[in-house]
């Protein structure tokens, strides 16, 4: 059985966002002394907010200049057009990147900003689109908003085999806040894996492999046991520049939506 023990009084427990920020800021000062360069803002100004306004002003236009006719730029502009509702046409092109997975090693796949599911991951399980129904749900067209909760809403299940730990982080909190959004009753069967073989088991929980629990169990239980994981034992993949923005951006998606306490 596969349990992860520290004592009681070191667990990440009731105060889950500040368990979210320990691992966040450990992730942090790992890329501060690993990282060999520096990098430069695309959008000037002298503090986030300011930065961030400047690209939601210029609506996509650094991109679109900077790739014209193409049409891969736009997941780096949605956010822009999701805070004033404009382009939504643009937003649905997206949305359907998203949830329309591809061959890994297609042409699409070619950028670091590609929309489609399917470039570096199988399981359904975008933390972009998720964001955008989580956040910006209310501003989608009744056909986008269908189109995001019927595809997280089929892809729970396969989250629930927690086979990779380059993408842990992103299979749990992505079916654990998509069940919460959707039906927080959802049951799911938990899958034994190569990395988690035979029966699962979390400060004293057990999950049996084969049998049915609810999402928000089961899946709660394995982000703690992976936050635990990342602040007592660290794991090397996590230390990758490319596979640690996919843990920071899963993590900050939980601390937005999933509330104080898990589950």
């Amino acid at each position: 059985m596969r349990e992860f023990a520290m004592p009681r009084e070191r667990r990440l427990s009731g105060a889950f966002r500040q368990g979210v920020s320990v691992c966040v800021a450990a992730l942090f000062f790992v890329g501060l002394f690993a990282a060999p360069t520096t990098t430069k803002a695309f959008y000037g100004g002298s503090s986030f907010e300011a930065r961030k306004q400047a690209y939601i002003d210029d609506q996509g236009g650094y991109w679109a200049s900077r790739y014209p006719g193409a049409t891969y730029w736009y997941g780096m502009a949605v956010w822009a057009w999701l805070e004033r509702g404009t382009f939504p046409d643009r937003v649905g092109q997206v949305i359907e990147g998203y949830t329309t997975p591809v061959a890994p090693d297609s042409p699409e796949c070619q950028y670091p900003w590609n929309v489609h599911a399917g470039c570096h991951d199988h399981h359904p399980s975008h933390i972009s689109g998720l964001r955008i129904l989580l956040q910006y749900g209310n501003r989608l067209s009744t056909q986008d908003l269908q189109k995001l909760e019927d595809y997280y809403s089929n892809g729970v299940d396969q989250n629930a085999a927690f086979a990779n730990n380059n993408y842990a982080f992103t299979h749990t909190s992505v079916g654990y806040l998509a069940a919460k959004y959707l039906d927080p009753e959802m049951q799911v069967t938990y899958h034994s894996t190569y990395n988690y073989p035979g029966d699962f088991s979390y400060a004293g929980r057990i999950y049996e492999d084969g049998k049915q629990y609810r999402v928000l169990d089961l899946f709660g239980d394995n982000l703690l046991y992976l936050m635990d994981k990342m602040v007592f034992r660290s794991d090397e993949e996590w230390q990758s520049q490319f596979y640690s923005q996919h843990v920071v951006r899963s993590l900050a998606l939980v601390y937005d939506f999933a509330g104080a306490n898990l589950p």
